[in-house]
């Protein structure tokens, strides 16, 4: 799956994730985002999730997720998000 991939390579420090096309976020999603934005944060990097659509962003957010990485509204804010 692309999150072993990309969260555990020594390559990639970030990801920005397009999340206009996700519907539904269970609780293995969300540890799977929060597990990668660690991963990637221990090389200095960031995840960085963007178009979520409104359930989804609700999820994330009552998750927690925003206070541990950038959920953004569009492309453009996710790569300013992520060069940040």
């Amino acid at each position: 799956d692309w999150s072993s991939d990309v969260c555990s390579s020594d390559l990639a420090a970030r990801a920005v994730v397009d999340m206009s096309g996700v519907g539904f976020v269970g609780s293995m999603g969300v540890g799977m985002f929060i597990s990668c934005a660690k991963a990637l944060a221990k090389k200095n990097g960031k995840l960085v999730l963007f178009a979520a659509q409104p359930a989804v962003q609700q999820v994330l957010e009552v998750a927690g997720l925003n206070s541990i990485t950038p959920i953004v509204a569009d492309i453009d804010a996710a790569l300013a998000a992520a060069l940040a």
